[in-house]
């Protein structure tokens, strides 16, 4: 008898509120960070790192439900290594800053998940470093005012302002089937 194939995606990490949820054909980690009316989660900084360290893609899914319909879904995609990014701290929970965190050179944003996984379509405006970074936690935090380009710019659509959000991260691919057994001649 031979041993049954590992599960795929693998378990989330063990945090009781993180699920596997299938959005725009593909799987992603939910119930990490929510607020509003997505629910309320936040597994915290190091297993939030920990789980973008590991995603396959380096994405990040944002859904804003009471955000305006071209920034309702924004997908985050790492093109360098971290650096001294904190996908947390960047997104959730201190500031949007534009230390290793340069659009086009760092990361890019994109409206739909196809659009990121075929590198297409990317957002060209972004701005960083909020002035009220620093005061008691009130900066702007994910996308600041990003938006797909200047002409669609949209004030404030970000976290804090926009309160019913929730953020995904893909899951680690799977790992390379074994090669079929050979057989001599």
């Amino acid at each position: 008898m031979s041993p049954s194939p590992p599960l795929w995606p693998p378990s989330p990490p063990s945090q009781p509120s993180i699920t596997v949820v299938t959005l725009h054909g593909v799987q992603w980690y939910s119930g990490i960070l929510q607020s509003g009316s997505r629910g309320s989660a936040d597994i915290g900084e190091a297993a939030f790192n920990a789980l973008v360290a590991a995603s396959s893609e380096q994405l990040i899914y944002r859904r804003c439900d009471d955000c305006a319909d071209s920034h309702k879904d924004i997908f985050y995609q790492r093109r360098t290594a971290w650096g001294s990014f904190n996908p947390y701290a960047y997104l959730y929970s201190t500031c949007w800053r534009s230390e290793d965190n340069l659009q086009g050179q760092n990361f890019e944003l994109f409206s739909t998940y196809t659009d990121a996984a075929l590198r297409t379509n990317a957002w060209t405006y972004c701005n960083y470093n909020d002035p009220l970074c620093g005061s008691g936690g009130s900066g702007a935090r994910s996308f600041r005012n990003c938006a797909p380009s200047v002409s669609k710019y949209v004030n404030d659509q970000f976290f804090p302002k926009k309160r019913d959000v929730e953020f995904f991260v893909r899951p680690p691919s799977p790992p390379p089937s074994p090669p079929p057994p050979s057989f001599p001649p």
